[in-house]
């Protein structure tokens, strides 16, 4: 389905990530160099790790029927590869201006693949009976938006905490905002000790 091409665009940019540090420390057995090892060693394993939860989430995407939980898969995943590029996410969600038409295009591109992606899912529970009757263009579109600004405060911090952390709370917002019932969306767990979402610094 076109609306799976975000996810598999976000599995790609791991594995790219993944065959990077490979490469570096192919090269790296000639040059015999520490310190780079040290960094290699440190960032292949986080890199591989993002990898896998990246797959195993566009595969548990392709493979779900139920309507909602293919869209909570979607925000989990998206936010769990923002969480572990914060360079890629900074270019889609920050510096698109920046970045040139043709990556401006690109980015906005995905962003209307991902919201139509929700859309797609948002119907299907329509349809289902599983949420009332809803514009489900807007609120896709609104959708994004509210992920776009959870993201983008998180990346204005240098030493902000855990974006996966906001993911229980932001799930339960949305799912609201859709008509989901509250037996569907069930209690959600309290944001763990210390956890304190990023504000941008003034």
């Amino acid at each position: 389905a076109d609306g799976l091409d975000g996810l598999e665009f976000m599995t790609m940019a791991e594995a790219g990530e993944v065959g990077h540090w490979q490469i570096l420390d192919t090269m790296n057995q000639k040059a015999r160099n520490q310190e780079l090892q040290q960094v290699i060693d440190w960032a292949t394993p986080i890199q591989e790790r993002h990898l896998d939860e990246a797959l195993r989430g566009s595969l548990k995407l392709a493979a779900e029927e139920d309507p909602i939980a293919q869209a909570e898969i979607a925000i989990r995943t998206v936010l769990a590869t923002f969480a572990g590029h914060r360079t890629m996410a900074r270019l889609l969600f920050l510096d698109v201006i920046g970045a040139g038409r043709v990556f401006q295009a690109e980015a906005n591109d995905l962003h209307e693949r991902f919201a139509l992606l929700i859309q797609g899912y948002l119907d299907h529970a329509v349809a289902d009976g599983v949420i009332p009757p809803t514009d489900t263009r807007v609120t896709s579109i609104a959708w994004f938006g509210a992920i776009n600004e959870v993201v983008g405060r998180w990346l204005q911090v240098d030493q902000p905490g855990r974006l996966e952390d906001a993911y229980p709370a932001l799930r339960a917002a949305l799912l609201r905002s859709a008509g989901v019932p509250e037996t569907r969306i069930g209690d959600v767990p309290p944001p763990q000790e210390g956890w304190d979402f990023p504000e941008p610094m003034r």
